[in-house]
């Protein structure tokens, strides 16, 4: 027997964690589907229906949090791009930021990469800064929603003070880990600058960021506090933050199923109603989520419109982004 016959399996590619998570999240996504649906046709359609459309006047406070969480965060953003020495506080930066969204369906968070190449693409700095900034973004990003979680935790736990102390320790701790990881990067093409790391803006930004993520959850409970009793803004926002991190970490597109799958658990151990639990998933989700796809492709179109005429003016050296330079 040859070496290659005994060991056919060596050469057998591992299935990525997106593959592996994927039914798992399609499962549950329609687990909770199949308990709405259910609950929903037990219960009441019509009233719940009913209840639902009433609520309209409170279509206006939740996009104005919604708003508010994307405002933060693109502040955020165009902050992080100036620290790295690109041009950012401009109206086609902003189109840039929205631009993302229209990679909101694509896996791995590879939607990221759509900003960076449009501040490139604009000549606002180049691509290798541009892309360490939206990395930088994004670990500024991820640090604010770890944080908040960690304080709203603890303080569900333990109390409000408590939580505050836990949620400064954990920034300090993840600004000393930025610190060393900066140091070991020091020299090499992945090199963040460390007076960046140490400045009082990175932990500014981290602040935007988090408040950003604290009106995500306050839509939630807007849109649900009158439910069930004891609904309180602490809870939702904790539920919407842990259900958002958990699906993006998935790497499945957009956190799909498991998105929407966390928050039905969430909203059953609040005790919503199960007739209320579809109807409250897919508003909540269309709002913050879905509706910012069409927006981000009209950035992209309108992004692509500006460096083309910037490109008609100055020469052939801007594309359009996504287009071969």
């Amino acid at each position: 027997m040859t070496q290659a016959a005994v060991q056919p399996d060596a050469a057998t590619p591992k299935r990525p964690r997106a593959a592996l998570l994927r039914p798992f999240a399609l499962v549950l996504l329609v687990l909770v589907t199949a308990v709405g649906v259910y609950g929903l046709w037990r219960g009441d359609p019509q009233a719940a229906a009913q209840h639902w459309i009433e609520r309209w006047r409170i279509l206006p406070i939740v996009i104005a949090c919604v708003l508010c969480d994307r405002a933060m965060e693109c502040i955020a953003w165009l902050w992080v791009y100036h620290r790295f020495g690109v041009r950012s506080w401009n109206r086609s930066a902003v189109l840039a930021f929205l631009a993302g969204r229209a990679g909101l369906l694509l896996p791995a968070q590879l939607g990221r990469l759509i900003p960076p190449d449009a501040m490139a693409r604009h000549g606002f700095g180049p691509t290798e800064r541009c892309l360490k900034a939206e990395a930088s973004a994004f670990a500024l990003n991820t640090a604010a929603v770890g944080a908040l979680i960690i304080v709203l935790l603890v303080a569900k736990l333990a109390g409000a003070w408590l939580g505050l102390v836990a949620g400064i320790a954990m920034l300090l701790a993840l600004r000393a880990v930025a610190l060393f990881g900066s140091g070991i990067l020091e020299g090499t093409r992945f090199a963040v600058p460390r007076a960046f790391v140490r400045s009082r803006a990175a932990m500014c930004i981290v602040l935007i960021q988090m408040a950003g993520w604290a009106a995500h959850g306050t839509a939630l409970w807007v849109m649900i506090h009158d439910l069930a009793a004891g609904i309180t803004l602490h809870d939702t926002a904790l539920y919407a933050c842990i259900a958002a991190i958990l699906g993006a970490g998935s790497g499945l597109p957009g956190g799909i199923g498991a998105t929407e799958g966390l928050l039905g658990v969430s909203l059953s151990i609040m005790k919503i109603p199960p007739e209320h639990l579809v109807i409250a998933i897919a508003s909540f989700r269309l709002i913050t989520f879905w509706i910012w796809i069409p927006i981000g492709w009209i950035a992209l179109l309108l992004t692509n419109a500006r460096v083309r005429a910037a490109a008609a003016t100055a020469g052939p050296t801007m594309h359009p982004v996504g287009a071969a330079a």
